[in-house]
C-alpha cells in the first residue's frame, strides 16, 4: 500500500458550532442555513480538486451533507459508524457555558484529563480515539486494492486523496 493517500476532513459549519457553542456529540445536527447559502468557496476548496475512488463518512447528517456538497449528490458515500464524534452523553446539545456552570467539576476534570473522563457519562477521548483508529485501519484494509496513484477521500467529522473520510471532531 505504498503511496496511498488518505484525506480526512471535518464537516462544515452547523448552528451548534457558532456562538454560543453547543456540544454536538451524537446529536444529528444539520449544516447551518447560513453556511449552506454561502458554500461556493467551500466547493471550490482543495477538497473539490480531487476525484476520490472511495468516500467514507460518519453517519452524521452534517458529514453526509458536507460530502455531497463537495462531490455532488450522485456520489456513493460509505457509512462507517466508527467515525462518529465522541459520545458525550447528556452533554450533547447543551450549551458549553451551561455545562461549565452546572457541571463545573466534571467539565474541569474533562478538560484536564479527557482521556480518562467520560463527559456526560459516556465515552472518554481515549475510547473514541481507539474506535476511530480501528475504523480507519478497517477502511484501509478494505481498500488495500487501491493503487498508489488512485484517489480516495473520506469525509468525517481530515489524508492522500485515495480515501476521504468525513467525520465529527
Amino acid at each position: 500500500m505504498v503511496g496511498l493517500n488518505f484525506l480526512i476532513t471535518r464537516h462544515a459549519e452547523t448552528d451548534w458550532n457558532r456562538h454560543p457553542r453547543r456540544l454536538q456529540g451524537r446529536a444529528d445536527v444539520r449544516l447551518s442555513n447560513a453556511w449552506l447559502s454561502h458554500n461556493k468557496p467551500y466547493k471550490k476548496s482543495i477538497l473539490s480538486k480531487y476525484e476520490p475512488d472511495v468516500i467514507y463518512s460518519s453517519p452524521a447528517t452534517r458529514c453526509l451533507q458536507t460530502a455531497r456538497l463537495v462531490f455532488g449528490d450522485n456520489i456513493q458515500v460509505n457509512i462507517d459508524e466508527g467515525l462518529w464524534e465522541i459520545n458525550n452523553g447528556f452533554f450533547s446539545g447543551e450549551l458549553e457555558s451551561d455545562i461549565k456552570n452546572i457541571h463545573s467539576t466534571l467539565w474541569g476534570d474533562w478538560k484536564k484529563t479527557p482521556e480518562l473522563v467520560r463527559p456526560g457519562g459516556r465515552e472518554t477521548l481515549q475510547e473514541m480515539s481507539y474506535r476511530v483508529y480501528n475504523s480507519l485501519c478497517s477502511i484501509l484494509n478494505k481498500n488495500k486494492w487501491l493503487r498508489p496513484r488512485q484517489k480516495t477521500r473520506e469525509i468525517n467529522h481530515k489524508m492522500k486523496w485515495g480515501i476521504i473520510a468525513f467525520f465529527n471532531f
